[in-house]
């Protein structure tokens, strides 16, 4: 299946300069005739290696750290009195360099790490017990793309497409999204493939970048369809002038010839 969006936009309704309630009905979505995969950095470099470093150390280089969580709390696998040294551990990952991509990630006690699994520098302590991260390169399972960590409190939730380790440190979880091997996991530029009416009101023209607006995150492909999602935004042109629009999301099937578009692309 392929989501679309349908969008209905429309001017203020106080304001006096305009009698009409909806402006524009649009519908959002795939031009299989010229369909592009958004460019994704994970995608082309997936992660190669992973560190815990402290607060107190220099990230290495061609490293980044997981410094927040997804909506921008501490993301520190310690917290203070966990360590001898009472500082905080985050997380770092690499997409440089030659090393062996991995496919699985997993907390293992200390004692109990054996040579299928290949250990993350770094420790972390839950309780009394040592647990190191490690990682594994398993061929039936394709490479992690990208890597991101979460809260357990119920007020963050994995991303869509991620994986969350079943195992958390300091009520935090590792979730991590697999290379995506086909059409299904990549996302593809959007743009605007109907609407009404055909031509510009003259007093407040359409947006060519509204497409963006209603999927931020472009248009993916999947072997499920999901229920419709709700979304409003806010465009304000050169002027000043504000546009509200609110958008449905849904899945509608996918005819074989498109689907043929999307793996040639």
């Amino acid at each position: 299946s392929i989501n679309i969006s349908l969008s209905s936009i429309y001017k203020n309704i106080m304001s006096k300069r305009h009698s009409r309630l909806i402006e524009y009905f649009i519908t959002v979505g795939i031009e299989f005739e010229s369909v592009a995969p958004i460019n994704d950095d994970s995608i082309s470099n997936p992660i190669r290696e992973l560190r815990i470093v402290s607060e107190k150390e220099v990230i290495p280089d061609g490293f980044e750290r997981i410094t927040f969580t997804v909506t921008g709390k501490d993301a520190s696998l310690t917290k203070k009195g966990m360590m001898r040294s009472n500082t905080k551990h985050y997380l770092c990952y690499s997409r440089e360099g030659v090393n062996q991509l991995f496919t699985r990630i997993q907390y293992i006690k200390a004692k109990n790490i054996n040579q299928e699994w290949e250990r993350v520098p770094g420790k972390i302590m839950s309780g009394k017990t040592e647990y190191c991260l490690c990682t594994k390169n398993d061929s039936s399972v394709p490479p992690i793309a990208d890597i991101c960590i979460i809260t357990v409190d119920g007020k963050e939730q994995c991303p869509e497409g991620y994986v969350k380790l079943p195992h958390t440190i300091n009520n935090l979880a590792i979730c991590f999204r697999h290379l995506p091997m086909d059409a299904l996991g990549l996302r593809y530029q959007t743009c605007i493939l109907d609407r009404y009416p055909r031509i510009d009101y003259a007093n407040s023209p359409l947006s060519n970048t509204v497409a963006v607006f209603c999927q931020p995150n472009g248009a993916d492909i999947r072997s499920e369809a999901s229920m419709p999602t709700f979304l409003s935004f806010v465009l304000t042109d050169s002027e000043g002038r504000k546009m509200y629009a609110i958008t449905v999301t849904f899945y509608d099937k996918l005819e074989e010839e498109d689907e043929e578009c999307c793996k040639r692309s």
